[in-house]
């Protein structure tokens, strides 16, 4: 992740393991010939998965907010990115604004 680091190294940022996540899932293939001739042959597979990804612990003092780099926000300062990491919540969590209703104007 991209953490601020001292500006007398010459530097602003570097990226730095800051955590541990872990990940369980399960992965199921088949696959066979449907048709099988001389000179051809046709065969078809399917492969399905699940995979859960799980922030485990995250460093003290990090805030867990960075940035996807698209868009526009690959120069946006670490810590107020559009992703969050939480303790104890999937990785990749998209953060968003909160709906308060529409502006008017009386």
């Amino acid at each position: 992740m991209l953490t601020s680091v001292s500006a007398i190294s010459g530097f602003s940022f570097t990226y730095d393991n800051i955590g541990g996540t872990s990940n369980k899932g399960i992965e199921l293939a088949i696959g066979g010939d449907i048709i099988r001739k001389n000179n051809f042959t046709l065969s078809a597979s399917v492969n399905v998965n699940i995979n859960r990804g799980n922030v485990d612990k995250l460093a003290e003092g990090v805030n867990g907010l960075y940035n996807s780099e698209w868009g526009g926000t690959a120069y946006v300062e670490p810590g107020s990115g559009d992703y969050v990491l939480e303790e104890g919540k999937p990785v990749g969590q998209v953060r968003g604004f909160q709906y308060d209703g529409w502006y008017k104007v009386d």
